[in-house]
């Protein structure tokens, strides 16, 4: 466990997660909804950023990355939902197609936009699209100074960029899971055979 090694100080929501209680002394916790002010401070040495597909609960840890870069951890394998969530808020379309153009170029920018529209998704391609195909990370990953993912398949596309920075974490998704509801202690188990079984990614056409 980090903590063991370092004093950490864990940014997150009102209430603590469960299990945090058992953590040693060394971490401390501090609600926050909004990217915290001290957290500029020369007193971090580094930052950790966990990122998931909720653009709710992680908008303001998107503005930290980009305030002072560091480690991103990668929890979900796309973010396109995340970056339409972020622009439906009010902040339109524009947004979210100028980081679209940003992670796979113009041309494919405008395949995603109504005809003569150019500042409007296309909600039938936002629909069916393979969230895997469009993974959208690039905004992300390209203000990261180390990624850190949970799977191979996320290494080798994140690679294909950003060679020798990308580390690969596996995530037992079963033991976490028991874990945090503490409740079921077969969902604890270290023993490989019951880890979930994930179903192959497609390939995707360019790191986004």
């Amino acid at each position: 466990m980090l903590a063991n090694h370092v004093d950490l100080v864990a940014y997150g929501g009102e209430q603590q997660p469960p299990g945090f209680g058992d953590m040693p002394r060394a971490v401390r916790w501090k609600a926050q909804s909004a990217w915290p002010s001290d957290a500029r401070d020369a007193q971090f040495d580094a930052a950790i950023y966990h990122v998931g597909n909720n653009h709710v609960h992680h908008e303001w840890i998107v503005d930290g990355i980009t305030e002072v870069p560091s480690v991103v951890v990668l929890h979900d394998l796309s973010l396109l939902d995340f970056w339409y969530g972020l622009g439906s808020g009010g902040k339109g379309d524009s947004q979210f197609i100028s980081r679209f153009e940003y992670s796979y170029g113009r041309t494919k920018a405008a395949d995603i936009t109504e005809v003569g529209l150019g500042e409007h998704l296309r909600y039938d391609w936002l629909r069916d699209a393979n969230r895997l195909q469009w993974p959208m990370v690039r905004p992300i990953v390209d203000r990261a100074d180390v990624v850190v993912v949970h799977s191979n398949w996320a290494r080798s596309m994140i690679e294909r960029t950003r060679p020798g920075t990308v580390y690969w974490i596996d995530f037992d998704l079963k033991t976490a899971a028991g874990a945090a509801a503490g409740t079921d202690p077969s969902l604890r188990s270290s023993d490989p055979s019951q880890k979930w079984q994930v179903t192959p990614c497609p390939e995707p056409k360019s790191v986004g």
